[in-house]
């Protein structure tokens, strides 16, 4: 993973001043933290089919120092920023949590500086006069493209839309979806409101024609999020969560 070179190591906290401006310095070591663990997983080839590990509060506070509700504070911030992602998953229900990389990127606008040296043994020359060897430094993006997150929210609709026959990347498309991500809105946010319309609509004959773009990210998207954390408080009572401490590791 190319961010745990950028943010993170092992046997320290790494923290990246940009971030921890944007975020602060609790939730930006809770990131680099998140950022060495998915790198664990993945090297052990022990990430879920969709990129997402779990960690327990006690793990998180001895890599930390972070007790459990400067925990859930952070967790809050970095969501909110696109920068994690967080889902429910497997009986008893477990906080799961991917960091979305490339939205860490294209926020850093970060590139790889190397130095180009031209061969010694081989010098250049013009009209007889030898051109001096020097290093010539090239920045290297680290992704040609970062892909847009308006792209990837259309991706995710079509993956997920009874219908298959797919939206196309233009411009009716994703200009909806791009004025909600002016309102900083995330793709957490985006994939939960697709999830929550498409599970209410899908077996609806006359409500399934307005699983699109238009009417799922127009100006009733924040009411279909608000409805679609309601829902969710109802299935997992998280409503009522109270995080008792006991001498068993505690999930978030």
């Amino acid at each position: 993973m190319v961010l745990s070179k950028i943010l993170s190591q092992s046997a320290f906290w790494i923290v990246n001043k940009e971030i921890a401006r944007l975020v602060g310095i609790e939730p930006a070591v809770l990131l680099s933290d998140l950022i060495d663990k998915q790198t664990y997983f993945s090297n052990r080839n022990e990430l879920d089919s969709e990129g997402y590990f779990f960690n327990t509060v006690e793990f998180i506070e001895l890599a930390t120092s972070l007790n459990y509700h400067a925990q859930k504070k952070a967790l809050k911030v970095l969501s909110e920023h696109g920068f994690i992602e967080e889902k429910l998953k497997g009986i008893p229900a477990k906080l799961h949590f991917k960091v979305v990389e490339y939205k860490i990127l294209n926020y850093l606008n970060t590139g790889v500086s190397i130095s180009e040296k031209l061969d010694l043994d081989k010098p250049e020359t013009n009209n007889n006069i030898i051109i001096n060897n020097k290093k010539k430094e090239v920045i290297i993006p680290l992704f040609n493209e970062i892909t847009p997150i308006s792209h990837d929210v259309l991706k995710y609709l079509n993956e997920k839309k009874p219908s298959k026959v797919p939206f196309k990347l233009e411009k009716n498309n994703l200009k909806e979806i791009e004025a909600r991500i002016k309102e900083k809105f995330t793709m957490a946010e985006f994939k939960k409101v697709i999830d929550f319309k498409i599970s209410e609509w899908k077996d609806d004959e006359k409500m399934k024609k307005y699983i699109r773009p238009e009417t799922l990210f127009g100006s009733k998207f924040n009411s279909y999020l608000s409805d679609a954390d309601d829902d969710r408080k109802k299935d997992d009572g998280s409503a009522n969560f109270e995080y008792k401490p006991t001498q068993k590791a505690q999930l978030l």
